[in-house]
């Protein structure tokens, strides 16, 4: 298993910043969800025209991959329109990925919306991913559903075909429903990503991001369920700050990932 963080824990920075700190950390990758405190991707110097080159060419000589490009597109929609313009908008983001050879890009089932039911969210779920990789064909890139929202668990997710590939997060599923990360026949094969966090339950239902090892959520467990099943792709550590800016910063955040991560997995 090799190491990422998401750019979620430090959204102030540029991306040389965040590969120059997964050099400085020993991470071997960065997910790129928000850069310069944009979650608009496309919009930043760094990733498009000249500048998305000379980012490859940076990751390449820090020998620092990036596994996962993360759009916020739900595919949840009862408007066709709305899922058709979400769609449209992971599209837009595969020539990047292919020039940073970034291998996934990351969408959300999610929610069942207001008046729509479970199985029409399904079918348009589905409906969704088949027309992204059939339009990604060929492109070296494929689209990964993020077990989220209320397409968190495995019982969530067995309406899949066997072809989604899956970023499995447990910690949704433990935050909303107390959920062990036990991964169930039915997902095994489609995990092709992970992220970890770790969390604090409240009563009400809340619920509070730790540092790893502080909080509850079992990290041992998912750490030997990923040995049960060799797998053997990146861990990222998703550090949520850009959604909640009190947590701590990524000068604390991510070298005690690291630290945490080199004694749980030793070489």
């Amino acid at each position: 298993m090799r190491t990422s963080f998401s750019t979620l824990a430090c959204p102030e920075w540029s991306l040389a910043c965040a590969i120059e700190a997964a050099q400085c950390h020993g991470y071997d990758g960065v997910e790129i969800r928000v850069i310069n405190q944009s979650v608009d991707l496309l919009s930043q110097a760094e990733l498009s025209g000249d500048g998305l080159r000379e980012s490859a060419t940076r990751l390449k000589d820090a020998n620092i991959a990036v596994p996962c490009v993360g759009t916020g597109a739900c595919l949840h929609w009862p408007s066709a329109l709305r899922r058709q313009l979400d769609i449209e908008a992971v599209l837009r983001h595969t020539e990047m990925a292919q020039l940073l050879e970034a291998p996934f890009l990351r969408v959300f089932g999610d929610r069942i919306q207001d008046s729509a039911t479970h199985r029409d969210t399904e079918r348009w779920i589905t409906d969704a991913l088949d027309e992204l990789r059939s339009r990604m064909q060929g492109s070296g890139v494929d689209v990964l559903l993020e077990t989220h929202g209320d397409f968190s668990s495995d019982s969530q997710l067995e309406f899949l075909g066997e072809e989604c590939g899956l970023i499995w997060d447990p910690a949704n599923a433990f935050a909303d429903m107390g959920e062990q990360p036990v991964i169930s026949s039915a997902i095994r094969a489609q995990i092709r990503h992970v992220h970890v966090k770790d969390l604090v339950r409240f009563m009400d239902r809340t619920y509070a991001f730790k540092l790893p090892g502080d909080g509850e959520f079992p990290l041992q467990l998912m750490l030997s369920e990923l040995r049960r099943i060799r797998y053997d792709g990146f861990v990222s550590f998703e550090w949520e700050r850009y959604w909640h800016p009190d947590l701590a910063p990524p000068e604390t955040a991510l070298p005690a990932f690291a630290t945490w991560w080199r004694r749980e997995v030793p070489l």
